[in-house]
């Protein structure tokens, strides 16, 4: 019998506070705003084929014009697809975008989705999904291409930030399976108060229809964080522009084999002031 490996869970929790003058200050939204939402119900025994993409960017400025001197932007983007060659396939999903200015605990973008699979003779699934921000902020008066810039001797100043978080799962080889995700971020604040935000989770279980008590597949996710903060106080002429903290994360996993449970949760938030889920 496969040996199941690598299950876990992990709860990452980020606090940045302005203490230190280095958090993510988001951009607000434009006077025009989106809205989107889609609900996908499918139960068949067939050939299953979606692909799904998102991107979107905004500023306190112009797009890709660099970063001016006070000026914010924000980037989410979302990748989706599955795919089958047959079997008995059933999904639920849920997405909804919201593009104007949000609160804290609030997203702008969210969804969810739960999917059962069960082979039918040599029939298999594949499953691909990746979340991710950043955000970018400037004190400095340059307008040079899009770089992360960081502060200026200034105490009335929020310090420059260039701030990246992403979340990657992938299934292979799927002959049964429960499948739930669930994937949520905020690039846009009513005020300095709102924290960015990305939440990621997965978890893989046993159908009530599986005849061994298991989950068959492949499973693994990749979760990472780029962070870079400047400071607003006690920055001299050789080093405004230098970044003050940095931090780096990455987290990988894989099970393959017979799966009884794999749970995967990830949370981010970076901001001037975040409160506790």
């Amino acid at each position: 019998m496969k040996q199941l490996s690598g299950i876990g869970l992990i709860l990452l929790f980020l606090l940045c506070t302005a203490g230190n003058g280095a958090a993510d200050y988001l951009p607000n939204s434009t006077l025009e705003t989106q809205q989107i939402r889609v609900f996908t119900l499918i139960d068949t025994v067939g050939v299953v084929i979606e692909k799904m993409t998102l991107s979107w960017d905004v500023s306190t400025g112009g797009l890709y014009d660099g970063l001016l001197y006070g000026e914010r932007q924000g980037s989410l983007t979302w990748t989706d697809s599955v795919m089958t060659n047959g079997g008995r396939f059933r999904e639920t999903r849920t997405l909804n975008l919201d593009t104007a200015m949000q609160t804290a605990g609030i997203p702008n973008f969210d969804q969810t989705r739960v999917i059962t699979y069960e082979s039918e003779g040599s029939s298999h699934m594949l499953m691909n999904e990746a979340l991710s921000i950043a955000l970018y902020g400037s004190v400095s008066s340059t307008d040079k291409p899009l770089v992360c810039i960081f502060s200026k001797p200034s105490t009335e100043q929020i310090p420059g930030f260039c701030n990246k978080a992403s979340a990657k799962s992938s299934l292979r080889s799927v002959t049964s399976a429960a499948i739930t995700t669930a994937g949520s971020a905020r690039i846009t604040g009513a005020d300095a108060l709102v924290p960015a935000a990305l939440a990621y989770e997965i978890s893989v279980m046993p159908t009530q229809a599986s005849d061994i008590g298991y989950a068959d597949a492949t499973v693994s996710t990749l979760f990472t964080l780029s962070i870079l903060e400047g400071r607003e106080t006690d920055i001299t002429l050789d080093t405004w522009n230098q970044s003050a903290s940095e931090l780096t994360y990455s987290d990988a996993s894989t099970a393959s084999g017979y799966i009884t449970a794999f749970t995967k949760v990830f949370e981010y938030q970076s901001g001037l002031a975040i409160s506790a889920r």
